[in-house]
């Protein structure tokens, strides 16, 4: 990898090319209200992050890095293979030429100016979608870095409502698996025969496909990113990778309301 080097300017530069994007993306009212921003990061900024990416040996199961939720067994046997760890556990342990751009990237993604723009954006949709906890007060940033190996697979599900924002950025090496992105789904009315009471409590499982239609599914190719405001309504999930050669990379970016 070549040297690590950059000073204020660099980052400050960088910060205000994600916020404009971050201005300037549409949303899209699908299902609730969910976005794509083509090339998020400046490309200076990606090359360095993804010549970092680590090996999946370096990574741990959601099991052993303490985030598995209790399911069924079959799905924690799909959703084992994905491998993470958190932004700060990469800071952590070096080396520190890579510790200092994950340390920026972390502090762009938990940054007062980015998670602003963000809000500032999607503020009346969220006052649409989730006016329980409208306005948000306070707010925080999660991340992991993620690689999703052969076999997983998340089928129809909402997330926790906790999180006002959940988002993806796709990491690739190409763009030859483009339809591995994140769907969004609606549910058919066979659905709603069997939970009419969803939308009350949606800390929820993971569904049976055949309940649902897709809607749309974002673009998994290099520096996409897609996200939704998490509500009762943005059903979302994954296809199974059936390819051994496949690593599904990716930055899972959460924000939450205090």
């Amino acid at each position: 990898m070549e040297r690590m080097s950059l000073n204020i300017d660099d980052v400050e530069r960088w910060q205000c090319a994600i916020v404009q994007k971050i201005e300037e993306c549409t949303v899209e009212k699908e299902q609730g209200y969910s976005f794509e921003i083509e090339n998020f990061l400046p490309q200076d900024l990606y090359d360095r992050m993804v010549g970092i990416w680590p090996p999946v040996s370096e990574l741990q199961t959601l099991s052993e890095a303490g985030l598995a939720v209790k399911r069924t067994a079959r799905e924690n046997a799909v959703t084992e293979a994905r491998k993470v760890a958190k932004i700060t556990d990469l800071i952590a342990r070096g080396p520190a030429e890579e510790a200092l751009i994950w340390k920026v990237l972390a502090s762009l993604f938990s940054g007062a100016e980015v998670v602003g723009a963000f809000y500032r954006k999607m503020q009346p949709f969220i006052a649409e979608e989730r006016p329980e906890i409208y306005p948000v007060k306070a707010m925080h940033s999660e991340v992991l870095v993620q690689t999703d190996l052969d076999g997983f697979l998340l089928g129809p599900h909402l997330d926790a409502p906790k999180k006002v924002l959940s988002m993806l950025l796709y990491c690739p090496v190409n763009a030859e698996n483009a339809a591995l992105g994140t769907s969004v789904f609606r549910p058919r009315a066979s659905f709603l025969e069997k939970n009419p009471g969803y939308r009350n409590n949606f800390i929820g499982k993971y569904h049976d496909l055949s309940d649902f239609d897709v809607v749309r599914t974002a673009k998994y190719i290099p520096n996409n990113l897609f996200g939704f405001i998490v509500g009762n309504r943005m059903f979302h999930g994954i296809a199974q990778i059936k390819n051994k050669n496949v690593l599904r990379r990716n930055v899972m970016w959460n924000i939450y309301h205090d």
